[in-house]
């Protein structure tokens, strides 16, 4: 009988190169517990090291030079990656210097207790003060997530809020649920017949409805409409829902300044439900300091028949980039600066390592609801400056550098500059609004919406300023410009915003 044996290779396949991440307290020093998250990257640009030696250049008959050693150490982790509803969330904190902005959220630590008919909160925690408030008129639409029962899983109404509890029905009595169990204000649906979107002036409204207590703020997008037809807008005939944001909040109503259906034209109906996001991220006077350590998996060494990788430390986000091609997916591309990196050839670093989960990518045909490069005005529905868009890039930049110290062959942290948004786009046209908007100096705007399997998310820029719009002319083809944008900090103190929304009707 032939004896079977399992060769040695000589080459470690791409395959092999799985990027992990962990957060870190500090230039090196894992946070515990350690939890290291996949990544799955479509290329992966610089990673690891890159070495600095001191070269003597003395007078010297012979006329050459001496060997010196190693002096310096730059490091870096850069990579691509498709960008879906939540693989982004960690990366967004370090590229803008703040942490999370939770619209309404519960964690399973702090839930005592579900009944079949509410959900109880732990001594200490008020939901009325994590957001669950519900404005006269309305129910509210929560979203549960990780609970043991399914039944007890889902979107469900909240009738009543208090200190306490959430009052809902349909559930299933659980005495423990998991840490890792959510609930999150997803939005309102309402009941009373008050209030009401309007249009006067150019200027759009939700009156009333009272969101003062909410955790919404100045800036941030809703969506407006209904899970059916019945309830969503009415414009003209023609049943939609669409994203709008927050101009002003007040115990009336809410001011809207911009929509991306036509307000002049749309009403609501009965029962008609306006959805919150759950998640929201911006720059401004953040200083949070998101460090991270990378790990690049390179497959089993011959000798240890361990695992080896490399690991990357110290780690700011420098760079982001999200690309939006034609007929593609969204990708996002991220670079680090970092302090140090290191090879370990005895297995991986210890931790917990969650297993991957499979979420749907917002393609650029379809999930892509609404986009708009607009110029500022009063009107609340922005008028386009661009027929169509075959390409966007924009592109955020912290300006990281690296600090040397004597006696340190690395770098001894980081450094952060100016925090910087600058965008490309190519775009069709029938008219030079968009040229003579550079000629100009006009005050401009941008955002994307995307919206798929229930949920969604919306990019925004709300001041830029274009640089050239340069006409693209090609035989047999459409005229399109090239456009270069830089964007300022708004007069709420941001340059960029997300909101993340966990459901949304289809």
């Amino acid at each position: 009988m032939a004896i079977k044996s399992v060769g040695t290779r000589k080459v470690i396949d791409s395959s092999s190169a799985a990027i992990s991440y962990a957060f870190e307290t500090g230039p090196g020093v894992l946070a515990t517990p350690v939890e290291w998250k996949g990544i799955r990257t479509i290329t992966q640009g610089e990673f690891g090291p890159s070495l600095e030696r001191y070269t003597t250049e003395e007078i010297s008959p012979t006329r050459q030079n001496q060997l010196g050693d190693v002096v310096g150490l730059s490091a870096a982790a850069n990579f691509d990656f498709v960008f879906r509803q939540r693989n982004a969330e960690d990366f967004l904190e370090g590229i803008f210097f703040e942490s999370i902005f939770r619209y309404g959220y519960l964690t399973g630590d702090k839930i005592a207790s579900v009944s079949t008919t509410a959900v109880t909160a732990k001594s200490g925690t008020s939901p009325i003060d994590l957001g669950f408030v519900i404005p006269t008129g309305f129910t509210l639409l929560v979203e549960m997530k990780g609970f043991t029962n399914a039944a007890n899983n889902g979107r469900k109404t909240i009738t009543a809020t208090s200190a306490t509890a959430l009052t809902t029905t349909g559930l299933v009595a659980e005495a423990t649920p998991p840490d890792t169990a959510t609930v999150e204000v997803v939005g309102f649906k309402q009941t009373g017949t008050t209030a009401a979107l309007t249009y006067n002036s150019g200027v759009s409204k939700l009156t009333g409805i009272d969101l003062t207590k909410t955790k919404l703020r100045k800036g941030s997008w809703i969506y407006i409409g209904g899970e059916d037809d019945a309830t969503k807008l009415n414009a003209a005939g023609t049943r939609l829902g669409g994203v709008a944001r927050v101009g002003a909040i007040e115990t009336t109503g809410v001011t809207l300044d911009i929509t991306s259906f036509n307000a002049a034209a749309a009403t609501t109906a009965a029962g008609f439900e306006v959805y919150l996001p759950t998640r929201g991220f911006r720059n401004g006077t953040g200083s949070d300091a998101f460090y991270f350590q990378f790990e690049r998996q390179l497959g089993i060494h011959p000798v240890t028949k361990q695992a080896q990788a490399e690991y990357v430390e110290g780690c700011i986000a420098n760079t982001m980039s999200i690309m939006i091609p034609t007929r593609e997916v969204v990708k996002s591309s991220m670079s680090f600066v970092a302090v140090d990196s290191k090879t370990k050839k005895d297995g991986l670093k210890p931790g917990i390592r969650p297993v991957y989960r499979r979420v749907r990518d917002y393609n650029t045909s379809s999930a892509l609801k609404h986009m708009n490069l607009y110029r500022h005005d009063t009107n609340s529905t922005k008028t386009r400056l661009f027929s169509y868009l075959s390409d966007l890039t924009l592109e955020i930049n912290n300006n990281v550098t690296a600090i040397p110290a004597i006696g340190i062959v690395g770098a001894y942290d980081v450094s952060a500059g100016n925090f910087m948004v600058t965008g490309s786009l190519t775009a069709g046209f029938n008219d030079t609004d968009a040229i003579d908007s550079v000629r100009n100096n006009s005050d401009m705007g941008l955002y994307v919406a995307g919206q798929r399997a229930n949920e969604g998310f919306v990019l925004d820029v709300p001041l830029m300023r274009l640089g050239t719009a340069g006409v693209n002319v090609s035989q047999g083809e459409p005229l399109t410009l090239a456009i270069d944008s830089e964007a300022g900090e708004n007069d709420e103190g941001y340059t960029v915003l997300m909101d993340f929304f966990d459901y949304l009707p289809e």
